[in-house]
């Protein structure tokens, strides 16, 4: 479990907080975006948050935030989404595992899962049907790792919304 440190500002005005607020929000349109449109199978060719960054470049996409905030959220996005279809990759080889006895044809599929070419087995692609929920903005919790501290003696939940100047902005979920 990453533990998140809370911050307290001093000297947050009003129009500061609304602000970071609307950049939040922005931020976590684009995040949903990303999960809407990449954590599903039609994205499981792409190996590089960069083709997509690319591609919003190239067709000048507007986000009304920093280039540097809105590439972070994207970055950290496909991350997450590739973690999240790792973890279910993983679920199908233990199912696998207990419903296939010959070593060739585990070993076989194993393989496909590994290349992604899971896509073209009906097989394969139903078992990840089942173990890989996708194509929605999930709530993670922590945020970036910071060294642990005796002093620190709660923990919170947030949901990850998007980054601002490299920091990462969550929304505390109660």
């Amino acid at each position: 479990m990453i533990v998140t440190r809370i911050l307290k500002s001093k000297n947050l005005n009003r129009g500061k907080y609304e602000q970071l607020e609307e950049q939040a929000k922005r931020l976590g349109q684009v995040r949903s975006e990303v999960w809407h449109s990449f954590g599903s199978v039609n994205a499981v060719s792409l190996k590089s948050d960069r083709t997509i960054r690319d591609q919003w470049l190239k067709d000048k996409r507007q986000f009304n935030v920093s280039a540097n905030a809105w590439k972070e959220t994207l970055r950290d996005s496909f991350g997450d989404i590739k973690a999240n279809r790792e973890s279910a990759k993983e679920k199908v080889r233990k199912a696998l595992y207990q419903q296939i006895s010959d070593e060739k044809e585990r070993f076989y599929f194993y393989k496909k899962l590994k290349s992604d070419k899971w896509t073209s087995d009906n097989y394969l692609r139903r078992f990840m049907r089942k173990y890989w929920k996708h194509g929605r903005n999930h709530t993670s919790t922590g945020g970036r790792k910071f060294p642990y501290h005796p002093k620190v003696k709660e923990i919170r939940f947030f949901q990850k919304i998007g980054f601002l100047g490299g920091l990462e902005i969550s929304a505390f979920l109660h």
